[in-house]
């Protein structure tokens, strides 16, 4: 079994109207070139046409609105952000924006 893909269901009918547009213009008096041209034109947009409207339209699910949608995951947090949550923050900005280090084992001493 030999599966190539079937030509469209408009391609026969593009043929006939390719055919009944070369005649129609070279009877009225183009030259042939150009009769081919316009039939060749012609038979193209007739080919689109069809298969647009033998085309099957996808039926596209709507959400159940009485069905809540889960929320998206959290993301996970960083070793950072789990001390900030600790209160193990010891790196601290001075005015100066020079970061300057807290010793917590030496309460004598603030800075």
């Amino acid at each position: 079994m030999d599966k190539r893909p079937s030509l469209s269901k408009g391609f026969p009918i593009a043929l006939q109207w390719a055919l009944f547009f070369l005649l129609i213009f070279y009877f009225l008096g183009y030259s042939a070139i150009m009769s081919i041209g316009l039939a060749i034109l012609g038979g193209s947009a007739i080919r689109l046409v069809v298969d647009w409207w033998l085309s099957k339209d996808e039926v596209i699910a709507t959400p159940d609105p009485s069905v809540e949608p889960e929320p998206p995951p959290q993301p996970k947090m960083t070793v950072a952000a789990r001390r900030r949550a600790a209160g193990e923050i010891r790196w601290q900005r001075t005015k100066t924006r020079k970061r300057r280090f807290t010793w917590p084992f030496k309460r004598g001493r603030r800075s």
